[in-house]
């Protein structure tokens, strides 16, 4: 069998596969951070519900959350590093501080 996780049997991932716990895994484009929990289950890591809320707010909706990313507040059109990291989630804001973009880790 293989290591790599199937996007739609992480369950099946966590319980046959436990070295994929605690790191990222990156499926289709998607930034997933495995956890150990009981059930099996992976940590959130978009947060559309958030668009058009407070910036500084929705930043620790997502921190709480998902205790594996770091949110960082950016107004709309500041330069940022182009790595893409599992462990960050960008909320973008405009200039009143209003969340703009769905907050997504990566």
């Amino acid at each position: 069998m293989s290591s790599e996780c199937p996007g739609k049997h992480y369950s099946f991932c966590l319980f046959f596969f436990p070295k994929l716990l605690n790191r990222p895994l990156v499926l289709n484009g998607i930034c997933y951070v495995m956890y150990t929990h009981p059930f099996g289950l992976v940590r959130k890591n978009s947060w559309p519900e958030l668009v058009g809320k407070n910036g500084e707010d929705a930043a620790a909706v997502v921190e709480k959350e998902n205790r594996n990313v770091d949110a960082i507040v950016l107004k709309d059109g500041t330069p940022v590093t182009k790595d893409f990291r599992c462990d960050r989630v960008w909320v973008w804001v405009n200039d009143n501080g209003i969340v703009i973009r769905t907050p997504t880790a990566g």
